[in-house]
């Protein structure tokens, strides 16, 4: 029997080939422009996004308009957790950082797949983990490290998740990116 071919999204290649097979009809590709909001803080989480290509950030707001990123996702994993944890809104924004694809689905067919599916279930609840450690992770960077150290630990991250040497960031996002001041 021929394998199918590969998504481009880690997450996805690496579910069970019955679990893929079920999603495959619910899956619609999508380009992501940087700057394009896919969930605002506070707002309805209506897809899950699994990238291809490009790299999405999430943005926590601050007081006085001041946003962080505190979230990194590419290639290898998932936009859209929070819907896995029992929760419909987003707690953070989620945005373009550098322009992709992605492959989106509906959240609640995803959810219907996830409650018919212990396996599904069990890896995106995995992503949802290691995902977690690395918002923990990355705000123990930006408080702790040098704008030097949060620069060459962002752009290692960046690099992972795109094809290709260069990184199509402008001033003002590698600011947000880097845990600087920058109004929303």
């Amino acid at each position: 029997m021929q394998q199918p071919p590969a998504t481009g999204n880690r997450l996805l290649d690496s579910l069970a080939a019955s679990d893929l097979q079920r999603l495959r009809p619910h899956l619609e590709e999508v380009a992501i422009a940087q700057k394009q909001t896919l969930s605002a803080a506070g707002g309805a989480i209506e897809y899950a996004y699994f990238p291809t290509g490009g790299v999405v950030s999430l943005v926590a707001a601050l007081a006085e308009g001041v946003t962080v990123e505190v979230g990194l996702i590419g290639w290898e994993g998932m936009v859209g957790t929070p819907i896995l944890l029992g929760s419909e809104i987003a707690s953070n924004e989620t945005y373009g950082q550098i322009e992709g694809t992605a492959l989106r689905i509906r959240a609640n067919i995803l959810l219907s797949h996830v409650d018919q599916s212990a396996t599904l279930r069990r890896r995106l609840l995995r992503f949802a983990q290691a995902f977690s450690f690395q918002t923990g992770q990355i705000a123990a960077c930006n408080a702790r490290h040098t704008i030097d150290e949060r620069c060459a630990r962002w752009l290692l991250a960046a690099h992972d998740r795109v094809n290709g040497d260069e990184l199509g960031l402008t001033q003002e996002s590698s600011a947000s990116c880097l845990a600087s001041a920058v109004p929303a």
